[in-house]
This record gives structure tokens, sequence and C-alpha cells, in this order.
């Protein structure tokens, strides 16, 4: 019970509101459960709109983005690397997606292809947060109003699920194209 409580302390999420769900994802993404975290960026606070997610989010390295999905799944990815407002790039070999609430009710984890940490991220003035070259996640400036997108297995390859399949582009979000309800990003410290 104890690490319960100390995971409570940690996450100030609407996402994951429990001490359960908060509990799954250290244990998914293997953070130790005294890990100290500063919540960011919520998108139901500081807007949807993608320059929000920058100008709280931008140069801030180790980040946990964590969505929730109109259709109830729960997903995101973390990055060491530091998000930009500029058109880039970015590499980081630590990168993973991780997806806690799914259809198959079986959460996972992935990590980058280890040939491409180059393409772990994609930093774009106009978009949220994005993730592989294939846009495993891709995230919309006004994100709560759709046109989001998955193409999951593509830099983030999950012996499951592959790339341009209908079951690849459906497991993190629920569907391929998806609105975003909520949107969380947390630095690691």
């Amino acid at each position: 019970m104890q690490d319960l409580l100390a995971v409570s302390q940690l996450l100030v999420s609407k996402i994951l509101w429990s001490l359960q769900m908060q509990k799954a994802l250290l244990d998914l993404c293997e953070i130790k459960a005294d890990q100290k975290f500063q919540l960011l960026y919520q998108a139901s606070v500081h807007g949807y709109k993608a320059k929000n997610f920058h100008s709280k989010c931008d140069n801030q390295p180790n980040t946990l983005t964590i969505i929730k999905s109109h259709k109830g799944n729960i997903f995101g990815g973390f990055v060491a690397a530091k998000w930009k407002s500029g058109i880039s790039w970015e590499s980081c070999p630590q990168a993973y997606i991780f997806s806690l609430v799914n259809k198959n009710k079986s959460s996972f984890k992935t990590p980058i292809n280890v040939y491409r940490p180059f393409e772990a991220i994609h930093c774009h003035f106009d978009n949220g947060p994005c993730f592989g070259v294939g846009q495993d996640i891709h995230i919309v400036d006004r994100c709560d109003l759709g046109g989001n997108f998955c193409n999951f297995s593509s830099t983030y390859p999950h012996k499951d699920y592959f790339f341009k399949t209908p079951e690849a582009t459906c497991i993190l979000a629920g569907a391929e194209n998806f609105k975003v309800v909520e949107l969380e990003v947390y630095r690691v410290l």
C-alpha cells in the first residue's frame, strides 16, 4: 500500500485517475515507484493547440506523454530527447511507445527500432507530440477536434502488429483516426 500512496503523489493525472492505473503504467514502463515527475502540459488545462504543447514542453528532456483517445484507449511514449518548435527529427535510442488500455486488454511497451533511433520523434511547430518516421503516433493542432492518427509498428515495431495493417493502425487509439480527450506530458526527473 505504501507504493500506491507514493504513486498518487507523483502523477497529477486526469487520465490515470486511479492508483492502480498509475501503478500499472509505472510497472509497464519500468519506472521506479519513487520516481519524481513534473506535469508540464495538460491539454484540458493549457489548451489543445500545438502552440500550447510547445510553449510548455519545448526544450524539456525526459518526457512521458500520456494520451486518452475518444475510444477510451490510453497510450503514449517516452523520449529523452527535447521537443522543439522547428521542423526536425530527433534521435533517442531510449525512446519507447506504450499501450496501457486497448481493446485486447493487453498492455505493452515497445522500444524504438535499434536501427532507427534518429527517427524517435518528429518535431513540428504545427503539431503536438509525434513519435516515429511512419507516424506511429501523430498528434495535430487542435487534437480535440480530430485529425490525429496512428501508423503503429513503423519506427517502433511490435511482433504482434505489422505496419499498415488494420490491427496496427487501431491498437493504440482504438481507431486509426481519433480525437484526443486528454493529453498529458510529464518530465521524468
